[in-house]
């Protein structure tokens, strides 16, 4: 072999290298996304059932647009093993003037641990969530 074939086998080689490279990474970009907005799903159930006790009459059990303070979160939601490892029941709970919950998913970091999630609600609306990356040591909103 000559060396103009030689050196385009080596840049052939190269390429591929490259593409199969770049394309596992968008695929693990993608594969997080995809769960992320699964989650997000999973997570406005939470708060629209914490937002609808808010919403309900006392008379009927819920809040009577004064409080939170009796909700706790459905069941059904919570037992999903394919998504939620495990919630915390001291931190999932309605007080006075919002709703919270924390869950931990079987979503993966970048330190390939199970991601803990947060969220809240509030009187007016008002809905917050966070996952916590622990190899970058942050809280992201999703």
């Amino acid at each position: 072999m000559g060396q103009q074939q030689l050196l385009l086998i080596v840049l052939g080689v190269i390429i591929v290298a490259l593409a199969v490279v770049g394309g596992i990474r968008l695929w693990n970009y993608y594969s997080f996304k995809s769960s992320l907005d699964l989650l997000r799903v999973k997570t406005d159930y939470l708060l629209n059932d914490a937002y609808r006790h808010f919403r309900t009459p006392e008379e009927r059990g819920g809040g009577g647009d004064l409080s939170f303070a009796k909700w706790s979160p459905p069941k059904k939601v919570l037992v999903d093993k394919f998504f939620i490892q495990s919630y915390n029941k001291n931190k999932t709970k309605g007080s006075k003037t919002q709703a919270t919950f924390y869950i931990t998913t079987t979503l993966k970091d970048s330190k390939n641990k199970n991601s803990p999630i947060q969220g809240s609600v509030n009187a007016k609306n008002v809905r917050t969530r966070t996952y916590y990356d622990s190899g970058k040591k942050k809280w992201y909103k999703f």
